[in-house]
């Protein structure tokens, strides 16, 4: 598995929470007989594990699980975490908790990085760059956002709304 590789290529040792998360992940899934599961695309390689575990348990003791789909929303490929340089991941404290309270959330968005390359206030800005547009595209509808994204070039730092 990629991920698996990709973070134990930065450890010096791999621990044993980093080898069953993805058997745990299946079972979590397998439970409730799922049979489509949203996921981003860095995700679809744990949905074919959790495919195989099925297919080998249904051979081992009768059909019992069905083979869960993958689920990929083309909008929302992969979510960016709120430092804006990785892809969401509690492991790295860049995420934003459904639960949490609002005015927690408040803060995290208010410190959303902006568009790299505007260095100066008169530059303009290119919302595409932005992390906050990056959610706004995938959560808000796009009669709300676009406009937004039309005008937000022009605003200040800091001044979106």
């Amino acid at each position: 598995m990629t991920q698996f590789k990709d973070k134990a290529s930065k450890q010096e040792t791999v621990w044993s929470g980093l080898l069953v998360y993805p058997v745990l992940q299946a079972a979590d899934i397998l439970i409730y007989k799922a049979d489509t599961v949203p996921v981003g695309e860095d995700q679809v390689q744990h949905i074919e594990l959790t495919r195989e575990i099925a297919r080998r348990f249904n051979h081992l003791f009768g059909e019992t699980f069905p083979e869960p789909q993958a689920l990929l929303n083309p909008e929302a490929p992969r979510v960016p975490g709120i430092d804006g340089k990785a892809k969401m991941s509690k492991s790295l404290g860049n995420t934003i908790g459904l639960l949490e309270p609002e005015e927690r959330i408040w803060q995290k968005i208010q410190h959303l990085p902006d568009d790299p390359q505007r260095i100066r206030l008169s530059d303009p800005g290119d919302p595409e760059r932005t992390v906050v547009f990056t959610y706004l595209s995938y959560f808000a509808p796009r009669s709300w956002w676009r406009p937004l994204r039309r005008s937000t070039g022009r605003r200040g730092w800091g001044r979106m709304w």
